[in-house]
């Protein structure tokens, strides 16, 4: 005997069952039977009609006749969700096809900023999103998708990027979002729209747009990016405002916030004219519930 499947998605599909000339060599008229499991936890597919029907065995067959049923759900199982379709003559089974609901491709994207601030010395950009199928399941076909996001500033310029879609859950991250310091420039925040492009086969399927959903955060005014790195030697100007033209010492702090166990520098500068500087004394004040001294 042989038997021949669809996978199952919720439609009707049809399953057949060829007996060889099994049952026609046995008694005339016996019509096996092509049915689901009878366990009620795995009724995967059912029967739409109570009938069972057959056609003459092609010609390259030796004799029988070919049965065939057609099947459904009761309902649209979740992908990659199995169970068997049997085949039994009097009550003996003699053949059962596993039947799988296939992975369906997405129809439709979630997206949520994980970084909504961006900072002169922190562009981490971190963005989640979910793909679903049409019937709102997140296992899905991604074999021919394609994630992108666009960001557009309020000052009218933007920056793109593409995301991996491959994990129920996708990411699009960039550790160090691209653009000029220019964008931290200024008094104010500037505000950012992210649009999320969910792409088929190359062909535009859905987006997701976060109205207001990044910031980038103005830099402090005396930022310079050599007044936050090791540097020694006469190479640095004294930022304004710093009051120490006729000498004195000043630290720079990072820009951007930081996060509980996250090390930071602290670095220091020194304007001693004419004078050698021979030793330093600093006091780092900090409130107790935010820091703890490590050393």
């Amino acid at each position: 005997m042989s038997s021949s499947s669809t996978n199952v998605a919720g439609v009707p599909t049809t399953s057949s069952v060829s007996s060889a000339g099994l049952a026609a060599s046995l008694v005339d008229g016996i019509t096996p039977s092509i049915r689901g499991p009878s366990y009620p936890a795995l009724n995967l597919v059912v029967p739409i009609i109570n009938a069972t029907s057959y056609d003459p065995e092609p010609a390259s067959s030796s004799s029988g006749q070919r049965y065939s049923r057609l099947l459904t759900g009761y309902f649209q199982y979740a992908p990659l969700t199995s169970a068997p379709v049997q085949v039994s003559i009097h009550g003996r089974r003699y053949l059962t096809q596993e039947q799988a609901v296939q992975l369906s491709p997405p129809s439709s994207i979630r997206a949520i900023v994980r970084t909504p601030r961006v900072w002169v010395d922190r562009r981490l950009f971190r963005l989640a999103f979910q793909l679903q199928d049409a019937n709102g399941h997140p296992n899905v076909d991604t074999s021919a998708v394609n994630v992108e996001y666009i960001i557009s500033r309020a000052d009218g310029s933007s920056v793109s990027g593409t995301c991996d879609p491959s994990s129920v859950v996708g990411f699009c991250a960039d550790s160090s979002l691209p653009g000029t310091d220019s964008w931290f420039a200024g008094s104010g925040a500037v505000l950012a729209e992210i649009k999320v492009t969910l792409w088929v086969n190359s062909v535009l399927v859905a987006s997701a747009t976060l109205s207001s959903h990044l910031i980038f955060v103005p830099q402090p005014s005396w930022y310079k990016p050599g007044l936050r790195s090791s540097v020694s030697g006469n190479t640095l100007t004294i930022p304004s405002g710093a009051g120490i033209d006729s000498g004195g010492v000043f630290v720079t702090l990072p820009a951007s916030n930081v996060y509980q166990s996250e090390a930071f520098d602290v670095f220091m500068y020194a304007n001693t004219a004419s004078f050698v500087l021979s030793s330093m004394t600093v006091e780092l004040m900090y409130g107790m519930l935010c820091c703890v001294l490590s050393g």
